[in-house]
């Protein structure tokens, strides 16, 4: 099962990619890289959500009451 979906409003528009009718990839890696990329079936519109983190995160064992963040970069690719 495809999971995911983009959803961006630009230029008064609302943009949607669902599995149910947008091709939709990803690449992960365990820790500090995420990509999602989404095509129309047209290939007409594309978007890629590309996020980096580098901090070296934090070892989890829930429940816990240590709040911990890190920094990461965000950015967002529209193809019209």
């Amino acid at each position: 099962e495809t999971v995911g979906l983009i959803a961006i409003h630009h230029n008064g528009r609302f943009l949607e990619f669902f599995p149910q009718d947008s091709k939709i990839e990803w690449e992960t890696e365990e820790w500090g890289s995420w990509k999602i990329t989404a095509f129309t079936p047209d290939k007409k519109l594309k978007a890629e959500i590309i996020a980096k983190c580098d901090s070296p995160g934090t070892l989890l064992r829930a429940p816990t009451d240590v709040v911990s963040s890190s920094h990461s970069h965000i950015k967002i690719l529209l193809h019209i």
